[in-house]
């Protein structure tokens, strides 16, 4: 299975900061190709308080591979570091179909995400 990520989280002035996470997935259960599903994204603090929950406004069809941007805006300017969790769910998101993607931002870092450090897994 190959699995990359890129992630940001960049100041955007008076209006807060943007945290970006981009992921490719690779799907195991073929039975889901071509089904609409959704994902996830939640931000945390750093002590764990839930900040923002974005998920995909209308759902995605899943392709064989594919890659999925998930952004939110922050509209808390003080924050300099946030948690990042990406999770893909069924339609109605009620069931996970993947392991979390959990990543750890600073602000106006762009950290690399190597596949051996991604726990987000295939789509079953």
């Amino acid at each position: 299975m190959e699995v990359s990520t890129s992630t940001e989280f960049t100041p955007l002035g008076e209006l807060g900061n943007q945290v970006n996470v981009f992921s490719n997935y690779t799907v195991n259960d073929p039975s889901i190709i071509n089904q609409k599903i959704n994902s996830v994204m939640k931000v945390y603090a750093t002590n764990g308080t839930l900040i923002k929950i974005s998920p995909s406004a209308e759902g995605f069809i899943v392709n064989l591979t594919d890659s999925q941007s998930h952004a939110t805006t922050i509209t808390n300017s003080a924050l300099q570091n946030v948690i990042a969790v990406v999770q893909y769910t069924d339609l109605a998101k009620t069931l996970t179909l993947s392991n979390p993607l959990q990543v750890d931002l600073n602000l106006t870092q762009v950290p690399a995400v190597s596949e051996a450090d991604s726990e987000i897994a295939a789509l079953t």
